[in-house]
Formats: C-alpha cells, structure tokens, sequence
C-alpha cells in the first residue's frame, strides 16, 4: 500500500481543477466517480479524502462508511449544497470530520486540511511519551489573534493521548471542533462580527474579511478583550471551557436549529461540527461562554 497525503473525488471538472490547484503542494489523486474513488483506496493510504458526492444518492453515505472500513486514519472533508443539512449530519456519524458549503472560502478548507495533516504529525511523535500522562489541567487567556488558534487547539487537544481507547480520529475531530469555537469566540463574539457581515466580507471582491478581523483587532473597545479557555483531561472525560468578552448571542435559536436538522450557514458549521463531536455542549448566559464534554469509552455517563 502506498502512503498519499489527499484523494480528491468530484464529477465536477471546474472543481476538481480547483481543489488541484489548492492543494498541488501534496500532488493529491483525482477520482472522477465514487468507482474510481474506491479503485484508489484499495491500493493507497489516503491522510485526507475531498469530496462532493450527493449524499442524497443510495450510495452516498455508504461510501463514507466505506472509506472507513479501507482506512480508519483517513479524515474526510465533504462539500455539500446549502440543501444536505440532514445528510451532512448524517456523514459526521459515519466518519467525515469536516465540511463546506459550495461556493467554498479557500482559506477555510485550505486551513482545515492543514490542521489535519498537522495533528496526525503531532500524534505520531508524541504518542508513545504522552500515553503515561494521567491528568492535566491548563487554563489559557489569548488576545484577538486568528493565528494563535491552531496551535491553541492543537497543543490542548494533543494531550487526549492519555486516553487509550482515544484514536487519532477522535483527537483530530476535537481538535478542529476546538479551532471553530475559539474562532467564534474572537471572531462573533470579541470582534462582534455577526453572519452577515461574515458573509459579506468573505464574498466581497478581494475577500476584505480578513483585512476586517485585522482592523477590529486594534480598535476599542474590542482590542482590550481577550479568550479564556480551559481544559482538563483525565482517562475518563476531556472537558473545556471557552469564555470570550462578547456581548454573548442568542444560543437556544441556534440550539433549535441544530435540533430541527434546520442550519447550514457559515456560522453555523462550527456549531454543528461540535454538537456532532461532543457528547456535552453546553452554553450559559447571555451566550459568551461554553462548555464542551466528551466521555470517553471507559467513562461513558449518562446526562
């Protein structure tokens, strides 16, 4: 078997060339079909697979539960339309670890796939050393700084190795739940960027989002607010707590949704992908602090 970095698996041709160009750095494999797809995993092991399929087809979430069978390790991105809600949801209890909505935001799936390939490096160093680590409890407080939150999260969530019924799947997907929920900590909730403006900015010509976070950063009263989180590990359950400074934001709307299978917007994802992740999520009054729990196999509760 050979070791690749990414399968790319799309009809789109407009598309596939997209994803190519994005991620030329690791010379991914482009599978045009979900046959030519599987005809790849037979024969390589694949770190990351991308793709659009319609996961409303018969066979659609059956071929994620199909890459997992051929590669546990191997963490799937999806690209789905603003109308998968259900089926996306569906994906994460299959195996997928990420998605994004079409048109996508090249830094976000770009950044998203980075952190992937970045833990499973991490984990793979440090796993044999870490395993012996029976607890540990880390409190952090971070200005409004975008580039701080990867390796945040990945320093934070490397210590689930304690756990040894935790996988790499399972660390991964954590991690990037953590990414998203730090970003909306500075970015909604420090910054007061709501979706619109979000949306907005991102899709603007030029893409001025950044620019923007860059800006609000260094203004009052928002440069002064910074992000708490804390964390604590032991082989039982990871808990973490994230505080921003915000004026907090209507959470029960978005819980509703979650609920009612009824939200995918930029927003949302992250929401989504943690309450997909985390056994516990759990927001106080008036919305700027959260509470995420994950029990492990060996401490497993019920709530």
């Amino acid at each position: 078997m050979n070791l690749e970095k990414i399968l790319l698996i799309t009809e789109e041709q407009e598309f596939m060339n997209e994803l190519t160009s994005l991620f030329r750095e690791y010379n991914p494999h482009q599978a045009t079909s979900i046959q030519q797809g599987v005809e790849f995993l037979k024969s390589n092991i694949y770190t990351v697979l991308i793709t659009d399929i319609n996961l409303n087809m018969d066979n659609g979430i059956e071929f994620i539960r199909k890459v997992k069978n051929f590669n546990k390790d191997t963490s799937i991105i999806i690209v789905v339309d603003e109308h998968s809600y259900s089926q996306t949801v569906d994906a994460f209890d299959y195996g997928s670890f990420n998605f994004f909505t079409k048109p996508i935001d090249k830094n976000e799936i770009s950044n998203s796939v980075k952190e992937i390939l970045k833990m499973k490096a991490i984990l793979q160093r440090t796993r044999d050393i870490d395993y012996y680590l029976v607890s540990t409890h880390k409190v952090y407080k971070i200005p409004n700084d975008i580039n701080l939150i990867s390796d945040l999260a990945s320093t934070i969530s490397r210590d689930l190795i304690i756990n040894q019924q935790c996988d790499d799947d399972e660390i991964i997907s954590i991690d990037l739940a953590l990414v998203e929920m730090i970003t909306n900590a500075i970015e909604h909730g420090n910054l007061e960027i709501n979706d619109l403006e979000k949306a907005e900015l991102i899709y603007s010509k030029g893409n001025k989002y950044a620019s923007e976070l860059e800006n609000r950063s260094k203004q009052e009263p928002y440069c002064s607010r910074t992000v708490t989180v804390e964390a604590f590990y032991d082989r039982e359950k990871v808990k973490y707590v994230i505080i921003d400074q915000g004026k907090g934001f209507d959470y029960e709307t978005i819980k509703n949704n979650i609920e009612k299978r009824d939200l995918l917007r930029i927003s949302g994802r992250g929401i989504i992908m943690t309450y997909a992740t985390m056994d516990e999520v759990v927001y106080e009054p008036p919305g700027n602090k959260v509470t995420l729990i994950k029990y492990f196999a060996c401490g497993k509760q019920s709530t």
